[in-house]
């Protein structure tokens, strides 16, 4: 107990903590991730156990999860970061108690955040095994928090500490009025709506877009960097999620003088995204294909600038989907090419 409480009292750099996070990130979000995926694959058909998988249902809601839970730890990273001046690291703690931001939902947001991603990824992959292994990390966490950290932040916080743990849930956030209040409820209805909104859009590309992949796509001649057909969907998927993400953002600008001009260059690009599929995969005709991702192309970046004007987060999140469409356009360039 004197070692965690020397750590935690000692005062890090900033740099010595951007470090820290740096490479916390990389075993949260990479290794660990990687290790479910790869150890699933082999103990799934070791144990002989079943898999659970409805087509579309597992990407999505297991997509849902992965940036939902990514994006809750992330938060109480950043809060840890420059509030409480530490990081989640037991060695580079925080050196004051921090209430606030998502430590009002729970007193361990990031065990919960993380946790989400890991069941993500499990239901992603319809594995059982993933389940019990995306389990490991937090209940080994649980404990070290129980046994050892919670009783170094009552020696640390003391009277402070002990009414925060009487007031505020340890792990799964609490529903009372105090908290429905604080979170926003009306806000999360829009965050929901606005990802089920792109999700739509995306359904209705699928539509035109799933038939002809195995029957006319297949039969085209393809450019060397032509990605293999399994990975369009959790792409589109992913993204249509951050597009949903980036929606919600600006929405919360209600009364922004920018705001109703990023609504109409949002809602461009999202029609000119689904006449994209129509157009090229629908109508299994590339050149009106390329003239509609063009202008899909023109769209998204006006919708980036306008949406920095609301939120630069905002902006930011569609940066990813530029860049998709930017590959797309180059593909479908060369796909009418080919096959004139």
């Amino acid at each position: 107990m004197d070692w965690f409480k020397k750590w935690a009292e000692h005062q890090y750099s900033k740099k010595q903590r951007m470090i820290a996070v740096i490479l916390g990130g990389f075993i949260f979000w990479i290794v660990i991730p990687l290790f479910i995926i790869v150890a699933s694959f082999y103990i799934d058909p070791w144990l002989q156990l079943p898999k659970f998988r409805y087509g579309l249902i597992n990407p999505i809601v297991g997509l849902m999860f992965v940036v939902a839970g990514w994006l809750f730890a992330n938060w109480t990273v950043k809060v840890q970061f420059t509030v409480g001046k530490g990081t989640p690291i037991p060695m580079m703690a925080t050196q004051k108690l921090i209430v606030k931001g998502p430590y009002i939902y729970c007193r361990n947001p990031m065990t919960l955040g993380t946790d989400l991603s890991y069941l993500g990824v499990a239901i992603w992959l319809g594995s059982l095994s993933a389940i019990g292994l995306s389990l490991v990390y937090p209940v080994g966490i649980l404990i070290y928090i129980k046994l050892i950290e919670e009783r170094e932040l009552e020696e640390r916080f003391g009277l402070e500490y002990l009414n925060y743990k009487k007031s505020t849930p340890f792990l799964i956030p609490s529903l009372g009025k105090k908290r429905i209040e604080a979170m926003r409820f009306l806000e999360i209805l829009k965050l929901v709506a606005s990802i089920l909104l792109c999700q739509v859009a995306g359904f209705f590309g699928s539509i035109f877009t799933t038939p002809a992949i195995p029957t006319w796509y297949a039969t085209l001649k393809k450019p060397f960097f032509t990605p293999p057909n399994w990975i369009f969907s959790p792409v589109w998927i992913s993204l249509f999620i951050l597009m949903g993400i980036s929606l919600f953002f600006v929405w919360r600008g209600t009364g922004h003088p920018k705001l109703k001009t990023a609504f109409i260059f949002f809602f461009v690009q999202l029609i000119l995204n689904v006449l994209w599929s129509a157009a090229f995969f629908g109508l299994r005709a590339p050149l009106l294909g390329l003239m509609d991702i063009v202008f899909l192309w023109m769209a998204i970046l006006f919708t980036i600038l306008n949406f920095m004007k609301v939120s630069k987060f905002a902006g930011v999140l569609l940066i990813p989907y530029l860049l998709w469409v930017s590959f797309a356009t180059l593909l479908n360039f060369s796909l009418w090419i080919l096959n004139l």
